[in-house]
Parts: structure tokens; C-alpha cells; sequence
């Protein structure tokens, strides 16, 4: 401990010596462990521990699969019940669904996000609320309204108000009284703001219903989770074999928390950063071992002084080793700044309406878990980027450095060697990094492209209202409403036109219904054929600038008593009627039950991607809003005004004269929703980009590194060629060729690895990322430049100095 004092000691006077090589040195560890605290800091919060539930390894979602939906489908309510009933694979199994809800009565009414549970929900995540109490079994029945509320909502809305159990709210339309707050951590299912039980119906218990609810339970401690699902299976297909009609082909899947849709793209997304940020502290700590190896030449007649004065060779490796610990201590205290400013600067950068969907969003920061990970990282760097520097460094020659003159010894080849290796590493990793940048940039800007087809979102206000079924029960009084609401949005003076649609596109929200085409043999069941189906109003189509390419639009006609009419895409015309008129044709939605009748093709328009991961077109329909008035609906405005948010406050007051007490939500551009739809793919594109450039920023200043320091030591070898005849132009060609034979070997090296790269993040990120030769070619053609600078610089240099001054260069 004595002599690790004394190395401490004697190491800070040496780095605070050379103030200028510390700094690089220290800036470079920074960046890389900055890089790998944030990213950490997202994959901890994200993806390790997105919620903090007690045996979160044994909670599951019961997702349903259908062959022809996918398999995160919903299960239905009466296979639920039958799974509860029957229940030996679960200590708890419990059920919720999505309840939007306004809240009223007192201040401005509020859109909150709602569900309706079963009475065992917080039972089954084994959490207790921090006020009040939970449901009760007598409670999930019609009629009881008790609600609990999430801490956060809690807070915002009611300033934590500690007496408010047992207070009453409006929640559309209808008295609920709160019954218990929960504690902070538990904002399951995402996006929850308040729950109430969960009561079901007759219709519910019925086979002959396709309601759903989304499952979920706690596996049984004596199984694992291939054993539950083994059992679900085998449960799957006796209710098959029992009631074919509704269950034939459905199938269950168990996933564990938070198992939503998209987590496996927000895995592969995070596990493809984190290695990218590991390249990025790989070749930080190639540079930081260049510039040790440089500093221990300088120091040569130092350590051999010392190796002669009796100094063991390990004492001399572990002098230069505290050196290295100590650059990358300085390098992660400054590097868990960036990393906190850079999570900081992350977060402000999701939507604010879609960070209440994020499971572990919170808790996304730099915590215990991310220092300890950042202290491992100082370490482990400062030993990596030291280890082979010491080593080389503590093996001097120590009779040719005694005598003052000596020069190209064995130590100082294969200390250039290890320079030149350590160059061509960080070209390598650079080209790896930078070509998986490359393709994820290229991959977003093709998404971005492909969710504006279709549609003109340009100069398009956007918003959602949904109305209480309490309140608007009745399918004639919300059509009114919905009337009345288009009438006075057109009459404001800079809106050219309005519709209104259930769903925008890339609203992350759509309805999917199975149908039926008249005149076709009747589907098995198990393959019925499903398509988005849309509530709209005459407008929507002109509003978003989707093209009508057959037949006409919904009209004011086309009402509760006129002819069921529907509007196909043009990839339904093109499946079931190719190279004809699909015009006077009907179809029938199977599992709609306020259109169970068969509906006329009026006319057909332009397909519109929905999810941005969609190759294709989805399978659409529309209806006319007047005859399938839907509770929730999206407005589009569009306005002359370049800028639609200025309608904002005249949207607002009109609305307002309508219905004061109903809230209005998700107010943005169409171009903003689009934006937001893909944020997660942006976000990923910045930093890949970041860390690209950083990459290529790091490896041109280690070929700069290497190719000056080169330039120094040859002084005078320079000096004797330009005394013997040689041009600066020759000079310049051997310098510049020296460093473009180390990146064109790092370039070569790298390639395959690269290769192996696009593959799998290809198959990681089907629809994001494609091989593209085009980008490949130029970002190795942009390194091979960034090395041809960085060696040209010290050759121009170089090409400069005066002959008389090299030949006495000693």
C-alpha cells in the first residue's frame, strides 16, 4: 500500500507535467465512458428492470395467438373465465382492459388513462397501496364505482392530497368514490392513471361473444415458465377440440413483464447501441495506449535509469499502470457527467404524450447501479489501455539508452509495431461502427420517407376526443355531436378542410375486425382474413389528401337510414378483385356487431401504411362515421396557415360551446404524430450517428497520433533525405503512404467484420435496416479519407522543416 501511495503521488506529478497530453488523453476516456454510462443507464431502466415487482420473473402476459393476427392478440373473456375456473398453472391469474376516462366536476376536465381490472389484479403483482385499500371480490360487479389512483396522477392532480380516500370524482360522467392511492413504483399496466374493477357480463361469459380482455399471472413456483406454457398449450387445445368455432386456431403464448408489443424492437435497438458505445470505448482506449507508448519513448532514459538502479520490472509496470488508472478515474468522473447530461438530454427528447407508455421511463437515470458500472468501466480501461504499453515500456534497452545516442533497437520496433497494430484496431472498429451508422441513418430516413406515402401531412392540425358512454350511450346523440363538432371546426376561417377518422395513420391505435366477401366460399375457422376498420367522416379522405382512385366518397347521404355503404384500399381491390371493379361489391365484418350486415363498396382509395414496420399496406376499410359512430375520434384539420397550431386556441373554444366538460387531447401536426410514431427509430439513428462520428473522430486522431509521432522521431532522417535530394513532394508521398497503408489495412480487416454486422443487424431489425452498397462504399471511402488527412497534416509538416535543423536533430 506504501508503494501504491508513492506511484499515486509521483503519478499526478507526472500527468500534471504534461497538461496537454492528460487532457487528450483524459477527453478521450470520457467520451467512451460517457457513451457506455448513458447507454447503460437505458438498457437498465428499459430493458434489465423495467419494473420492480417482487418475483417479476414468474409474472407473465397471457397473450392469445391467432394464425392470421400475430400473436399478441387479446384472449378472449370466456377463455379467461375458463382458464380461472380450471386454474393449476398460475397462484394468480387476473385480467384488465384500456377504460379511457374524463375526469370532470372540478378544475378543467382532464383525459386520464384508465383500466378496468379484476378484483385480484394488485394481488397477483403482490403490491399493496401506500392509502386506502384494494378491491374486493363484492366489488367486481356493475354498479360499484371505486376507483384507485396512481401515485403520479395522485400528485399532479390532486397535489398529493393525503384526505383523498374516500373523496368522490367524476369520471365520465358517473360518481366513483377513491378507494386507495397506490405506491410510486406501481404504474402498471403502463400508462395507468387510475383502475376500477373490472365487473363481467353476460355477453362476456358467452361463447358466442368475441369479447377480450388482455391476461396476465403469476406462474407457480414449483413451474417453470416452459412447464406453464406447456400447460396453456395443452389447455389451448382442448378448448379448441371443445368449442371449435370461436377457438379453433387460437393458441396462447406466455411472455414475461413487461412482454407489451415492441419490446423485442426496443431490445434489439438498445443491445445494437450498447455494442456500438463498447467500439466507441475500444478505440478511446486504443488512443489513450498510443499515447502511452509515445510517452513511455519519451521517458526511455527514466525507466532505464531506474531498471539500473535495481527497480523490478513488475514495480515499473505498475508505475506506468497507476498512471493509466488514474487518467481513466479523471476520464470517468468527467465521462459520469456527459453520460448524466446525456440521459437527461435522451429523455427530454421522447414525446411527452408517449412517455407514460414507456415501462421503465422513471427510471431512467444514472443510478447506483450505472456508478458501480461506470467505476468497473474506469478500471477495466485504464488496465486495457495500459497493460501492453507497460509491458512494452518496462523492457528497455538499458545499455543503448545509457549511452545517450543509440538508436532502433529491438524495443523501439516492436514498440512501433504495437502502435501501428493499435492504429489499424481502431480503423477496423471504426469501419465497423461507422457502417452500422451508416445503415441505421439510411433505415430511418427510409422509414420517415415511408410513412408520409399516402397522405399529405404537411399543414394538418391533429387531435383526439373521446366521449363518456354515460354521457353519449346513444349512437344518434353521438353522431349529432360528431356533426356538430365538424360544422364548427369548418367554419373557422383558415381551416381549408376537416374530417375525422377512429385512427389516424401512425397513431400507434387501430381496430382489426375479420370479414367476409359475398359471393366467396366461407373461411374455416381459424383462417378468417382481418382488416383495419375506420369510422369516418366525409372530409377525412380531402383532409389528409388520401387519393380516391374509384367509385366516391362518404357524403352527407350517407346516414343511419340510407344504404350500409364502405371504402376499400387498393390492396383489397387488388387481392379479391384484380383487374376489376370492385364498385357494387359486398362485404361483411364478422365480428362487428353494429355492422353485421352486409356493406356496399362505394369506392376505393390509396393505400396508407399504418406502423411504420408495415412492408405493405394493411388490408382497410372505411365506413361513414354516421352510420358507426364511435365514442373516440381523431380530428385533421387542414390549414392555410403554415403553421396548423395557431387553430389551436379557436379549435378549442369552438369545441368548447359544444360540450364544455369535454377534454381534448394529443393536440399536434400530422407531421408531429408521424415524427413521434418513429421517435424510437430517431432516437437510435442521433445516437448511432453520434457515436459514429466520435468513432471517426477518435481513429483520425490516432492515425494523427502515430503519424506525427513518427514525424518527431524521423527528424532526422528527414533531414538527411532532403540533404541527399529528396523532394517535399517524396516526403509527403512517404508519410502520407505509411498512414494510408496502416488504414487500408485496418479497412481490409474490418471488412468482413462489417458484413457480419449488417447481417445481423438486419435480422435483428427487418424493415429498418437493409444492405446497402451505396453507403457501405462511401462511409469506408470517407475513413480511407479521414486517414489520408490525418497522415497529410504531419507530412506537410514535415515537408517544412529546414535541413539543417534535421541533421542536427538529436
Amino acid at each position: 500500500m506504501d508503494s501504491l501511495r508513492t506511484d499515486f503521488r509521483l503519478a499526478l506529478r507526472i500527468l500534471l507535467k504534461k497538461p496537454g497530453y492528460s487532457a487528450v488523453a483524459v477527453i478521450a476516456l470520457a467520451i467512451g465512458i460517457g457513451a457506455n454510462t448513458a447507454v447503460f443507464s437505458m438498457v437498465d431502466a428499459l430493458v434489465l428492470r423495467p419494473l420492480l415487482f417482487e418475483d417479476l420473473d414468474r409474472l407473465v402476459m397471457i397473450w392469445g395467438t391467432h394464425p392470421q393476427n400475430g400473436d399478441r392478440n387479446n384472449v378472449l373473456a370466456a377463455d379467461f373465465l375458463d382458464w380461472k375456473k380450471n386454474n393449476t398453472t398460475f397462484e394468480n391469474v387476473t385480467a384488465y382492459r384500456w377504460w379511457d376516462v374524463n375526469l370532470t366536476g372540478s378544475g378543467e376536465p382532464q383525459r386520464v388513462q384508465g383500466f378496468k381490472v379484476t378484483s385480484n389484479f394488485f394481488d397477483t403483482l403482490q403490491v399493496k397501496p401506500l392509502l386506502g385499500r384494494a378491491f374486493d371480490s363484492a366489488e367486481a360487479v356493475p354498479g360499484h364505482n371505486v376507483a384507485i389512483l396512481n401515485h403520479g396522477f395522485w400528485n399532479r392532480r390532486f397535489a398529493g392530497d393525503p384526505d383523498i380516500v374516500g373523496k368522490s370524482l367524476v369520471l365520465n360522467g358517473e360518481s366513483f368514490t377513491v378507494i386507495g392511492v397506490m405506491p410510486e413504483d406501481v404504474a402498471w399496466p403502463v400508462g395507468a392513471g387510475l383502475w376500477a374493477p373490472l365487473a363481467f357480463s353476460n355477453e362476456d361469459e358467452s361463447r358466442d361473444s368475441l369479447n377480450g380482455v388482455i391476461a396476465m399471472g403469476r406462474v407457480k413456483s414449483d413451474l417453470t415458465i416452459l412447464q406453464a406454457q406447456a400447460e396453456m398449450d395443452m389447455f389451448a387445445q382442448r378448448l379448441a377440440a371443445q368449442f371449435p368455432e370461436s377457438n379453433t386456431g387460437r393458441g396462447i403464448k406466455l411472455v414475461k413483464l413487461p412482454g407489451q408489443f415492441g419490446d423485442e424492437i426496443t431490445e434489439a435497438f438498445l443491445s445494437i447501441l450498447l455494442a456500438a458505445v463498447g467500439f466507441v470505448l475500444l478505440i478511446a482506449c486504443a488512443n489513450v495506449a498510443n499515447l502511452q507508448l509515445a510517452r513511455a519513448t519519451d521517458r526511455q532514459k527514466e525507466l532505464g535509469i531506474r531498471i539500473a538502479l535495481g527497480a523490478r520490472r513488475g514495480r515499473i509496470i505498475q508505475q506506468l499502470l497507476v498512471e493509466t488508472l488514474l487518467l481513466s478515474i479523471a476520464g470517468a468522473a468527467l465521462g459520469l457527467l456527459i453520460g448524466w447530461w446525456a440521459v437527461d438530454l435522451t429523455k427530454a427528447s421522447f414525446p411527452a404524450d408517449k412517455i407514460q407508455y414507456i415501462t421503465g421511463f422513471t427510471r431512467m437515470n444514472v443510478n447506483g447501479r450505472v456508478l458501480l458500472l461506470t467505476i468497473v468501466i474506469a478500471v477495466l480501461t485504464g488496465v486495457i489501455s495500459g497493460l501492453a504499453p507497460a509491458l512494452q515500456a518496462s523492457k528497455p534497452d538499458v545499455n543503448r539508452i545509457l549511452k545517450e545516442g543509440g538508436r532502433g533497437s529491438s524495443s523501439g520496433a516492436a514498440r512501433g509495431r504495437l502502435r501501428s497494430l493499435l492504429v489499424v484496431s481502431e480503423v477496423a472498429l471504426a469501419l465497423i461502427l461507422l457502417v452500422g451508422t451508416g445503415l441505421m441513418v439510411s433505415g430511418f430516413a427510409r422509414l420517415l420517407q415511408n410513412q408520409r406515402q399516402g397522405i399529405d401531412p404537411h399543414n394538418v392540425l391533429t387531435m383526439t376526443i373521446n366521449l363518456p358512454v354515460s354521457k353519449y350511450s346513444d349512437s344518434r346523440r353521438r353522431a349529432d355531436y360528431w356533426r356538430q363538432v365538424l360544422d364548427r371546426t369548418a367554419q373557422i376561417p383558415s381551416v381549408e378542410s376537416v374530417g375525422a377518422a377512429f385512427s389516424l395513420p401512425s397513431s400507434d391505435n387501430w381496430d382489426t375486425e375479420d370479414f367476409s366477401i359475398e359471393g366467396q366460399p366461407p373461411t374455416e375457422p381459424g383462417q378468417k382474413v382481418a382488416a383495419d376498420y375506420q369510422s369516418i367522416s366525409p372530409g377525412y379522405f380531402k383532409a389528409l389528401r388520401i387519393p380516391l382512385t374509384m367509385g366516391r366518397e362518404f357524403n352527407e347521404d350517407d346516414g343511419e337510414r340510407s344504404v350500409p355503404v364502405v371504402i376499400i384500399n387498393e390492396r383489397i381491390a387488388r387481392q379479391y378483385w384484380p383487374g376489376q371493379n370492385p364498385i357494387g361489391k359486398r362485404i361483411k365484418f364478422d365480428t362487428l356487431k353494429s355492422l353485421d350486415h352486409w356493406l356496399t363498396i362505394v369506392g376505393v382509395v390509396g393505400d396508407v401504411k399504418q406502423f411504420f414496420f408495415d412492408k405493405t399496406a394493411r388490408f382497410t376499410m372505411y365506413v361513414p362515421l354516421r352510420q358507426s359512430p364511435d365514442f373516440s375520434m381523431s380530428l385533421a384539420l387542414r390549414s392555410s396557415d403554415r403553421n396548423p397550431m395557431n387553430l389551436v386556441a379557436e379549435v378549442r373554444a369552438s369545441l368548447s360551446s359544444i360540450d364544455p366538460d369535454q377534454p381534448i387531447y394529443q393536440i399536434k401536426t400530422m407531421e408531429q404524430v408521424i415524427d413521434d410514431h418513429v421517435f424510437g427509430v430517431r432516437l437510435s439513428a442521433a445516437l448511432m450517428a453520434i457515436f459514429g462520428s466520435i468513432a471517426l473522430l477518435l481513429s483520425a486522431v490516432g492515425v494523427f497520433s502515430v503519424m506525427s509521432y513518427s514525424v518527431t522521431q524521423r527528424t532526422h532522417e528527414m533531414g538527411v533525405r532532403m540533404a541527399l535530394g529528396a523532394k517535399y513532394s517524396d516526403l509527403i508521398k512517404l508519410i502520407v503512404g505509411q498512414a494510408m497503408k496502416l488504414a487500408l489495412i485496418g479497412l481490409s480487416i474490418g471488412l468482413l467484420p462489417a458484413l457480419a454486422l449488417t447481417k445481423l443487424m438486419t435480422s435483428m431489425l427487418e424493415g429498418v435496416v437493409t444492405l446497402e452498397p451505396a453507403v457501405f462504399a462511401g462511409l469506408t471511402a470517407v475513413l480511407a479519407s479521414a486517414a489520408l488527412l490525418s497522415g497529410y497534416l504531419p507530412a506537410r509538416r514535415a515537408s517544412k522543416v529546414d535541413p539543417m535543423v534535421a541533421l542536427r536533430h538529436e
